[in-house]
C-alpha cells in the first residue's frame, strides 16, 4: 500500500494507506480505492483523534480522499 496525507476542511491533517482500484473502461465500471485512515491529526486543538471521535470522522473524510484519488 502508499502512503500519503492530506489536509481535510483546513482543520485536519489525515494520514492513510491505500491501493487505487481499476478506474473503468468502455467495458468495466470502475472498482473503489482500499482506503485505510491511519490517523487524523486536530489542527485547531493541537491533538490526535481517538476512538470515537477518530472512527466519525474517518467515516467523513473516506470519500474525500477517495474523490482526491480519482484526480491523481
Amino acid at each position: 500500500m502508499t502512503r500519503d496525507s492530506i489536509t481535510y476542511q483546513f482543520d485536519y491533517e489525515v494520514s492513510f494507506a491505500y491501493e487505487l482500484g481499476f478506474t473503468g473502461s468502455y467495458e468495466r465500471a470502475p472498482e473503489t480505492h482500499d482506503i485505510e485512515v491511519l490517523s487524523i491529526w486536530d489542527n485547531y486543538e493541537d491533538k490526535p483523534l481517538t476512538g470515537c471521535e477518530f472512527d466519525s470522522m474517518a467515516n467523513k473524510v473516506e470519500e474525500y480522499i477517495n474523490d482526491y484519488l480519482n484526480e491523481l
